[in-house]
């Protein structure tokens, strides 16, 4: 709890340590409490009614907003206390209110700031260098590290009225997924931090771009065969997380100077059985040239939905082109669940019924996992180079 909580509280609160904490992008320390007690918190104790939880919440954010932030004045402070003791529901709320009424304050400021041509925001420790990208959540951008002169990727929450709060849980929630990987073929992310406006992580910086320019150049059929066994190989690591991409397309795999590839944005990804109610009834998760038929029936992503995905990317690779094209999006999507499975050509034939199975309409007709989709993918692999070695002797 900070200082003025504490204060407020009074006699009606125990604490424990305390101590100077410096907050990323606060310039001054503030002092912090641990509670380790409520003496007024018991399950008898009445609710009590709070006439302007607005205020409360006001006074909640500013207390924890900023060192430098002025005391705010409760008038009976014995009560206020007892009041948040009383009931978690009440202080829930509270809390609730007071996070929507700081990130709507810090898109007014954004949004004012845009407005008057405000330069790009500044970062203690990092200069950005050029606007990469702009996407519905968040803005992208090129930073060096002013330590080591490394450069990284700055991704800045970009918020939206009426949807801070989900666009915040994401942001934070695709942060802990790329921090807890460590593999080749998922990309590396390094800090994470909140300026006074502005909520922002640096990632890996990838000056080759993605697979959608490699596809562009073309590959020839065993490249397109390596990077789908580097593709898998990420998939099969997140997925032992028990974390579902389910936005799998080229743009989302990042290509490194060494040929490796990495996977990238998970901005829409899940923990399986997570149900945070973020999701809108109906609302179509993913992207509808590589969504699975199952999320276009709004039913839940699964492993299978994502190597489905990957199915449509390797067609690409080979074919330079997607198996499925249409004029609306509704013509589209449907082509997913009715129309016929794509045709390699005859000298795409080693490739056909590796990709029929990635494509397969019903999930149970798909590999079960990545580590099944491996192995056929090593499969194909080893009858080329025996087939390649006999026509040799």
């Amino acid at each position: 709890a900070s200082k003025d909580t504490v204060a407020a509280a009074g006699p009606l609160v125990t604490t424990r340590a305390r101590k100077e904490v410096t907050l990323r992008g606060r310039s001054k320390p503030t002092e912090a409490f641990e509670v380790i007690d409520i003496g007024a918190g018991s399950a008898e104790a009445a609710p009590v009614q709070i006439p302007d939880e607005k205020r409360q919440a006001a006074a909640l954010a500013a207390s924890a907003g900023s060192a430098e932030a002025a005391p705010v004045q409760i008038p009976d402070e014995k009560r206020q206390a007892a009041a948040l003791a009383a009931s978690a529901r009440i202080a829930a709320r509270i809390t609730a209110d007071a996070s929507k009424e700081a990130l709507g304050s810090m898109l007014r400021e954004l949004l004012a700031g845009q407005a008057r041509g405000k330069k790009r925001p500044a970062f203690q420790g990092y200069r950005l260098v050029k606007t990469i990208g702009r996407g519905g959540s968040s803005d992208v951008y090129l930073a060096e590290r002013e330590s080591d002169k490394q450069q990284v990727v700055f991704k800045v929450l970009k918020t939206v009225p009426g949807r801070d709060e989900i666009q915040l849980q994401r942001f934070v929630q695709e942060f802990d997924i790329i921090s807890a990987i460590n593999h080749p073929n998922v990309i590396k992310i390094y800090d994470r931090g909140f300026s006074e406006h502005h909520a922002y992580f640096t990632m890996e910086y990838f000056p080759g771009g993605s697979l959608t320019e490699l596809i562009t150049k073309g590959l020839t059929e065993r490249q397109a065969l390596s990077l789908l066994a580097q593709a898998a190989s990420a998939l099969r690591e997140i997925h032992n997380r028990s974390i579902i991409h389910r936005d799998i397309k080229p743009a989302n795999f990042m290509a490194r100077a060494d040929g490796t590839i990495a996977l990238a944005d998970f901005g829409i990804a899940k923990r399986l059985g997570e149900n945070l109610g973020r999701t809108r009834h109906g609302e179509l998760i993913g992207t509808p040239y590589y969504v699975s038929p199952e999320q276009i029936e709004v039913k839940p992503a699964t492993a299978q939905s994502d190597i489905y995905s990957l199915g449509i990317i390797f067609h690409e690779m080979l074919m330079r082109k997607r198996p499925f094209d249409a004029e609306s999006v509704s013509e589209l999507i449907a082509m997913h669940i009715r129309a016929p499975r794509p045709k390699l050509p005859p000298h795409l034939a080693d490739y056909q019924a590796l990709l029929d199975r990635m494509l397969a309409v019903n999930p149970a007709n798909r590999y079960k996992d990545a580590d099944e989709l491996l192995e056929e993918i090593d499969q194909v692999w080893t009858r080329q180079a025996l087939r390649a070695l006999q026509s040799r002797n």
